[in-house]
């Protein structure tokens, strides 16, 4: 497994673009809004690949100059229980360190918040419906 770094608006942004909507849109029968890809040239965008093939996407957004937003986080079925999330954090962990963050957020669908607090995250805020599921803002300090 490796992470790569996917340029904005190039041909393997569109694979990325087609993974995220089948593992993060489609399931919730969700299409694409234009709110949802807003930025999307404003951010990083990675995926996981194993051989030639995106098993996992995540985008890490610029808050301000102390903080990192992790967005679009998935694992694809088959490969999720195994660790490949982990090393996204810590990945996100490590490039957060290289451009002097100090914290990670994101909006967490309560089906991951073990898996986030597994990876010290916290929680912050009340639960919330972001994109017709039950979330929650969580929050780390590095």
């Amino acid at each position: 497994m490796k992470i790569k770094e996917v340029k904005y608006k190039s041909e393997d942004y569109q694979k990325l673009l087609s993974f995220r909507f089948q593992n993060l849109r489609k399931p919730l029968n969700l299409l694409w809004s234009k709110e949802d890809l807003q930025d999307e040239d404003k951010q990083n965008h990675f995926a996981l690949m194993h051989n030639l093939e995106i098993i996992g996407s995540f985008c890490l957004k610029k808050i301000d100059t102390q903080t990192i937003k992790i967005r679009q986080m998935a694992i694809k079925k088959g490969y999720q229980k195994k660790g490949y999330g982990s090393e996204v954090i810590r990945f996100t962990e490590s490039f957060a360190g290289m451009h002097n963050y100090k914290i990670i957020i994101l909006t967490a669908r309560l089906s991951a918040l073990e898996f986030y607090e597994k990876n010290l995250f916290k929680t912050s805020g009340n639960i919330f419906v972001d994109v017709s599921v039950d979330s929650i803002k969580m929050f780390k300090f590095i």
